[in-house]
Order: structure tokens, then sequence, then C-alpha cells
């Protein structure tokens, strides 16, 4: 074995030991030995012995930070916003948060007949995670709690559960985004979308939809939460 040196972040990295497992011959791996070996000058494994309690619980501590810089994601710059409901950080993690009632520019196909335009909307719960986005909507201008009653989220693009058809629209996140910027990238991708259809069958609000909007588009009052239809899940029935 020649004295191999790594070069990672322009800092060189040299062998320092050894870590080999030897099996049965008849290749089961049902039992094994273990041993640590140090290495010489030349980075020959030199002074074998076998791997104490202490080697093998820092290799599984390595083992598993590792893992974790590679999953967790979506950490709060400090104190976790006000907004959030749920967060699980870990690979293919959730981050659960609710809007309140706002306006914001909404953008339509040319096909629907609608203009674009700010319009009012109601208060939302947002259920984002690796798996896409799904959007709820509320009744209450209170936080939500477990059982909360949800309403289907008034848009087009938006299937019967909650689940929105973003195209080809994505958000990505590691370490380094953190909690409030995923949300905001969430809704961002959201709004910035264009509505263009509701799903067979579906129809979200009571009424036509697309006279809904058409009526809403510059207007200054709140949403009309009458036309809001109940939706069959509670808050604690979409936690993962």
């Amino acid at each position: 074995m020649k004295n191999d040196s790594i070069h990672a972040n322009e800092h060189l990295f040299l062998p320092m030991g050894a870590i080999l497992v030897y099996g049965r011959d008849d290749g089961s791996r049902e039992q094994a030995y273990v041993e640590y070996f140090d290495m010489d000058a030349q980075g020959h494994p030199v002074n074998g012995r076998p791997l104490t309690l202490s080697q093998a619980h820092a290799l599984v501590e390595s083992l598993q930070a590792g893992k974790e810089n590679r999953t967790a994601f979506a950490t709060p710059r400090g104190l976790l916003p006000p907004t959030v409901l749920y967060v699980n950080p870990t690979e293919g993690g959730t981050v659960i948060w609710y809007t309140k009632e706002a306006r914001r520019y909404l953008h339509f196909t040319d096909g629907l007949g609608i203009p674009c335009g700010e319009a009012p909307l109601p208060p939302l719960v947002w259920v984002a995670g690796k798996q896409g986005l799904r959007i709820f909507a509320l009744k209450t201008r209170n936080r939500p709690k477990a059982d909360t009653p949800l309403y289907h989220a008034p848009f087009f693009n938006v299937y019967p559960d909650g689940r929105v058809c973003m195209g080809n629209v994505s958000v990505e996140a590691d370490r380094a985004t953190c909690l409030e910027d995923y949300m905001a990238q969430w809704e961002k991708a959201f709004f910035h979308s264009r509505f263009a259809h509701t799903f067979a069958g579906h129809y979200p609000v009571k009424g036509n939809i697309v006279s809904l909007w058409n009526g809403l588009m510059g207007q200054q009052g709140n949403f009309p939460k009458g036309i809001l239809k109940p939706h069959t899940l509670t808050l604690k029935e979409i936690l993962p």
C-alpha cells in the first residue's frame, strides 16, 4: 500500500489509520472480526489490534453525522417562525406552515379569460417537501390547531387531495437553505405559476371558479370565505 493522500477543500489529508474486516473463508458474513491499524511514514498499516468499543462508537457517530449533513435541510435562522406548524428536517422531510389573509398577484392562462392581477386570498395551509406541494384553505384567522377544519384551496391546478400541479417548477433545498427561504421559495413558485385548469370532476369552490376570480381581480375587500368547500381532512390528518 502506498502513501496516498486526498485533496479536499485545498487541504491535504493523509492516511492516519486503517480498519480491516476479516470474514469466514466460506463467504458468510454472520461472523466478522475487525482490527484497527496505525499507518507508518510510508503509508503501510502497522500495529494491528482489535477495534475497541470507543473506536466503534466514534466510527458510527462519524457515519451518522455524515448522513445528517447530506439529508438535513431547512434550519431556521433563529427562533422558529410563528407561522410554522410542523418541521421534519430530515431526508424526505416536510414543512407545514400557514399564511394569513393577503393580497397576491395571480397569473392566469389566456384561455381562462381572467385578467392577471392582485386579488384577496383566504388564509392558507402549505405542506411542502421533497414530494412536492399541497395547499389547503382556512376560514379561521387564528393559528390553526390539530383539529382545525381544512377547506379546498380555491385555485386552479390543485388536485382534490391538495396536491399542486407545478409543471416543471420544483424547489430544491439543502443544509444551506434556511427554513424561511425554503417557505418563501415555495410560495413564489406557486404564485408565479400560471393557473390553467381544474381537474376532471373536482370543483374547488361553490359556484363557478372562473366567475369567482374575475370578480375578485382588483377588489379591495376580503376573500368571500362562504364559497370555500370543506375538505375531508383536518390538520392533524395531513401530518406525515
